[in-house]
């Protein structure tokens, strides 16, 4: 952290808060899950020692506004009888990062620049903990690509659950949506967030890639909030495991798609794709979206990712890279990481 930390409390909701100690401290909240923080307030005097005061829900106002079972002091939504919690994924405060090489089948230059998206998703659940609606935050950071891309994701739910999907933008005509908001001709629920990037970000005048070589202007990254509303409250189990399946698609040929390792294709794929040039997918099985020796066209981590700059190599910024990708993640889980030896900062992109 860029603070000298002095003293830590953790408090009734299980949140991780620290403290300064300098003329003008800081109170700061940090996420256990991934080590994002945000500061709380800023005070004109030092922070010697935080504490935690343990109490008992009984010694709280029983207040429940919308009578759904949650008092008001532990409520998120205290006057909706329908939600009452949130959960994200991967924190409250920070956002993980997909990153896409988009040459696939093809190696191609492997910078994982192509298109670079951060993340959160919010669960919302009632008080029976089933979920009644998902929040995805998605922030389009680079697109350091010569081909024009779309962002989408597949969540492995019936379509018939969901009542409706807003806040994405689908501009143009290669995507066909349905009433609900969902993606046409698909067996289960895609949701498709922008059909290109450029309709979004574009290079500055002159210039040629969006926030991936140094000598170049910084664009700002666009954020899109998209929610899907539940018909009915539905289990843990029947949403799934976040991210789910996100993927990029060509913006002019609908079926070339590129998804994470070990995930599938949509309904919309173009199968023929696979096995040609260095893919060596095998359909119906968790080797996917994979050269012959394990490497992928698309990453994700639950940090903010440090991608590399505009045709580095990915493991020529990252040294531990090619361990992982051979081993499938049992070698190396942290190559991302800054331990020493892990990561050439010169190769990496850091303006943004």
């Amino acid at each position: 952290f860029p603070f000298q930390l002095t003293s830590m409390a953790i408090d009734r909701q299980d949140r991780i808060f620290v403290g300064t100690n300098n003329a003008n401290s800081n109170l700061i909240q940090i996420s256990k899950e991934d080590g994002s923080y945000s500061i709380v307030k800023t005070f004109d005097t030092k922070i010697n020692d935080l504490t935690a005061w343990r109490c008992a829900a009984a010694d709280f106002d029983q207040l429940d506004s919308d009578n759904d079972g949650v008092i008001d002091e532990l409520d998120d939504y205290p006057n909706d009888p329908d939600a009452a919690t949130d959960t994200f994924t991967p924190s409250a405060l920070g956002m993980g990062t997909f990153a896409y090489e988009d040459f696939w089948p093809l190696i191609g230059d492997y910078d994982f620049n192509d298109c670079v998206i951060g993340y959160r998703f919010t669960n919302v659940l009632n008080s029976a903990n089933e979920s009644v609606r998902l929040k995805m935050d998605f922030t389009l950071r680079a697109a350091g690509a010569g081909f024009h891309n779309g962002f989408g994701i597949e969540l492995d739910v019936d379509p018939n659950l969901i009542a409706s999907v807003t806040g994405h933008s689908t501009a143009g005509g290669n995507t066909t949506l349905n009433a609900k908001g969902l993606e046409e001709n698909q067996g289960k629920s895609v949701v498709i967030v922008y059909n290109d990037s450029f309709n979004h970000l574009r290079p500055a005048a002159g210039e040629k890639f969006i926030n991936t070589d140094p000598n170049e202007a910084i664009i700002a990254p666009i954020t899109f909030e998209v929610i899907v509303e539940f018909i009915n409250p539905i289990s843990a189990e029947t949403l799934g495991e976040a991210p789910f399946n996100p993927f990029i698609f060509s913006s002019t040929a609908r079926g070339k798609e590129i998804h994470l390792l070990g995930q599938a294709p949509t309904s919309l794929a173009d199968l023929s794709l696979f096995n040609t040039e260095d893919d060596k997918t095998v359909l119906g099985t968790d080797n996917t979206y994979q050269n012959e020796n394990n490497l992928p066209w698309a990453i994700h981590s639950i940090h903010e990712f440090r991608y590399p700059q505009e045709k580095v190599r990915i493991n020529n910024g990252y040294n531990k890279f090619v361990d992982w990708a051979l081993t499938r993640g049992l070698s190396y889980k942290d190559w991302y990481s800054d331990n020493p030896g892990y990561r050439n900062i010169s190769k990496l992109y850091f303006d943004n």
